[in-house]
């Protein structure tokens, strides 16, 4: 389930860790993006962290070490802030990265000669481009769309 859209006890086998919390002391974590990725849900799992006076640690995070908020001293908020504001940047990410999945297709289709569907419709052809990025193909009106079946299916222009 996405840690973007689901709060830490929506989620179900996270969900039934944080039930039962008697039996340990922390959550491990083995990346930072695994943890919820939104500042609601972070601030909903460090409020239970310090309920239960848990310790949460990610085997990796941010810029590859570890990360551990030890939320045992409930009179000591510095973990919980420091959790918070790198969520803030995992939600950051997380809305940047859906904005450029959406907004991919959109793009595409404002380009001329790019063909972002599936089949290429008859009577046009994918070329290579010489100014698209290495591999990008462009969609062209097929030369031989007119009179004569098409190399390529052997079909005459409707």
């Amino acid at each position: 389930m996405s840690a973007s859209a689901f709060g830490p006890f929506d989620r179900p086998q996270f969900g039934e860790w944080l039930a039962r919390p008697d039996e340990y002391d922390a959550l491990v974590w083995w990346c930072f993006d695994r943890a919820p990725r939104s500042m609601v849900h972070m601030h909903e799992l460090a409020a239970w962290a310090r309920g239960h006076r848990k310790m949460l640690v990610f085997a990796e995070g941010i810029g590859g070490g570890r990360l551990v908020f030890d939320f045992r001293n409930p009179m000591d908020p510095m973990s919980e802030l420091m959790m918070l504001m790198l969520a803030f940047a995992a939600q950051v990410e997380s809305q940047s990265t859906r904005d450029q999945v959406s907004g991919a297709p959109t793009a595409m289709r404002t380009m001329q000669l790019r063909w972002a569907g599936d089949a290429i419709p008859y009577g046009y052809m994918s070329m290579p481009s010489r100014r698209l990025p290495s591999g990008s193909t462009k969609t062209a009106c097929c030369p031989c769309a007119t009179t004569k079946p098409c190399a390529r299916t052997g079909r005459l222009a409707a």
